[in-house]
C-alpha cells in the first residue's frame, strides 16, 4: 500500500523489509532500518491510542532511543499521559504530536467506515480488492 500511495514521490523510500511469512516487531524494523541508514535521523510514527500500551511492546526503549516519536492524537488519549508513560520508559525520549491527525486516519476508522479520507483512490482500491481491513 506504500508503494502504491508513494509511487510518484521521489523523496520518500518504501523499504519491504518486515517478513511477510511471520509477525515481526517493531524494534527489529527500526535496528534494521538503522544498519541500512547509519547516522541519519529515524522517526516512529504511532496514534496515542497504540502508545497507551507501548511499555509492554518488545524492546520499546530500544525504539525509543533510536527514534523520535511522532504521535497522531487520539480522542481519549491525553498527551500529557502519553508523554509521561514514555518518558517513564526512556528520559530522553523526543516526541512530536500532529495536532490535525485524529481518529480520521486511525486503521479502525478506516476497517468500519472504509474511509478514504487520508487514503489514495489507488490504496483505497487495494484495500477493497485485497479485503485487507
Amino acid at each position: 500500500m506504500l508503494q502504491i500511495a508513494f509511487k510518484n514521490e521521489k523523496r520518500v523510500e518504501v523499504l519491504m523489509i518486515e517478513p511477510e511469512d511471520k509477525p515481526s516487531y517493531s524494534y527489529e524494523t527500526v535496528m534494521k532500518i538503522e544498519s541500512l541508514h547509519p547516522g541519519e535521523r529515524l522517526f516512529f510514527m504511532a496514534g496515542a491510542d497504540a502508545l497507551k500500551s507501548f511499555e509492554k511492546w518488545k524492546e520499546s526503549r530500544s525504539i525509543l532511543e533510536k527514534t523520535v516519536v511522532l504521535c497522531a492524537d487520539r480522542e481519549g488519549v491525553v498527551r500529557k499521559d502519553i508523554i509521561r508513560l514514555l518518558k517513564r520508559i526512556h528520559t530522553e525520549t523526543r516526541i512530536e504530536f500532529f495536532s490535525n491527525i485524529k481518529n480520521l486516519a486511525s486503521s479502525s476508522v478506516i476497517r468500519k467506515k472504509n474511509s478514504d479520507v487520508f487514503l489514495s483512490e489507488g490504496v483505497l482500491r487495494y484495500i477493497k480488492e485485497n479485503e485487507v481491513y
